[in-house]
């Protein structure tokens, strides 16, 4: 009796250190790494800056597992399966108040998130997919303020333009408006690799630019939020497409316009633009090689 109550207390245990470390490294799978320090720069630059934030993404990511283990029938713990709760609770506790009502909003929108990306990851590729449906759905089953990106509790002691359209496009993938946190994660992917934070802070840059040439308001341009598809498009078509040098450059450019036609005819959802380019360049790929091998 002594050894079944230990050994259940153990396999607890057990399973508590492994739903933290998976909820941990759903952070950095946002960006397309399983590397601890990419999450733990996230992790920190989130609690500085938006400490409401990370409370709100735990809270989604429990209900994501919540939501799982309802389904299946049974615990399963796993990064890539409750990473768009993870994300959903990042970008609504970027905006919410604290209360019951914001935290019934956060664990509805975690757990539909988890059960989603269960559901559809056999089919294809969801990427965000989850996250974009419970944010477009959200809002029609509670009554929820516009999206903005949440102000700032740690930032640097002066403001400049040019710095913002560098650096902020990564932080603001995770809902947050702070040159000093997006530095935060900059120092935590490039712990990993100095090439991947080039390249974000090019794409992010890129997505910027392109925004900029389309008319886009300046002061939402310094928000970073116009790099934020272009940076995800990048480190997909890297780390999930295994593209080409030229091949990344192109999807990142065909995604900075694609997001800027969206968005002129209201239909730029989120994170929908880079989505779409990589399923589109993944189809498009896949028959080319099966023509290729056909031919031969």
């Amino acid at each position: 009796m002594v050894y079944k109550v230990f050994n259940g207390t153990v396999e607890k245990l057990h399973f508590l250190a492994e739903a933290l470390n998976e909820t941990t490294l759903s952070f950095s799978q946002i960006v397309f790494s399983k590397h601890s320090s990419v999450a733990i720069a996230i992790v920190i630059a989130v609690s500085v800056s938006a400490p409401t934030s990370i409370v709100s993404a735990l809270v989604a990511a429990f209900a994501g597992m919540l939501g799982i283990a309802f389904f299946v029938h049974r615990r399963v713990v796993s990064s890539d399966l409750i990473m768009n709760s993870t994300l959903v609770g990042l970008l609504l506790g970027a905006y919410l108040d604290y209360s019951p009502y914001s935290v019934a909003v956060v664990v509805v929108a975690g757990g539909l998130a988890g059960l989603l990306t269960l559901l559809l990851r056999s089919y294809f590729k969801v990427y965000t997919l989850p996250f974009v449906v419970c944010l477009t759905l959200i809002p029609l089953l509670f009554d929820l303020p516009a999206f903005q990106p949440a102000g700032s509790v740690l930032d640097l002691p002066f403001k400049s333009f040019i710095l913002d359209i560098f650096v902020k496009p990564l932080g603001a993938i995770f809902g947050l408006n702070s040159a000093a946190a997006s530095l935060i994660l900059l120092v935590g992917i490039a712990i990993n690799s100095r090439s991947a934070a080039t390249a974000c802070i090019l794409s992010g840059l890129s997505g910027s630019i392109v925004a900029m040439g389309f008319g886009a308001d300046i002061s939402t341009v310094a928000t970073g939020i116009f790099g934020v598809n272009t940076i995800l498009a990048m480190l997909g078509a890297h780390y999930s497409l295994r593209c080409s040098l030229p091949s990344i450059v192109f999807v990142v450019f065909l995604t900075a316009l694609l997001e800027q036609l969206l968005r002129i005819i209201g239909l730029s959802f989120y994170t929908l633009p880079f989505m779409i380019v990589l399923w589109m360049y993944s189809s498009l790929s896949k028959r080319l090689t099966r023509r290729i091998y056909l031919s031969n």
